[in-house]
């Protein structure tokens, strides 16, 4: 345990941990875009990247990362089109 880990152990202080860069880790993959045609606001997340999407008014669109479009097909109030 290095010198600062150890003292903020001490001192009962939590070290933080830094959050992995997905870009670093995945490759870069294409895009698709949403569009919102509810009532109000929506927020997603997306399920294989963790990107949250969101929808601020009806008719707002969005860029979805491709791993994530199965799942967003399956809301009744997101459609896909063309970009």
């Amino acid at each position: 345990m290095d010198n600062e880990a150890s003292q903020a152990k001490q001192e009962g202080h939590a070290m933080p941990i830094p959050a992995p860069a997905r870009a670093e880790t995945e490759p870069a993959t294409s895009s698709a875009c949403f569009e919102y045609i509810g009532p109000t606001a929506l927020v997603l997340t997306g399920p294989y990247t963790g990107q949250r999407y969101c929808f601020r008014c009806p008719g707002a669109r969005l860029q979805v990362d491709e791993r994530d479009c199965h799942a967003l097909l399956a809301v009744p109030v997101l459609r896909a089109i063309a970009a």
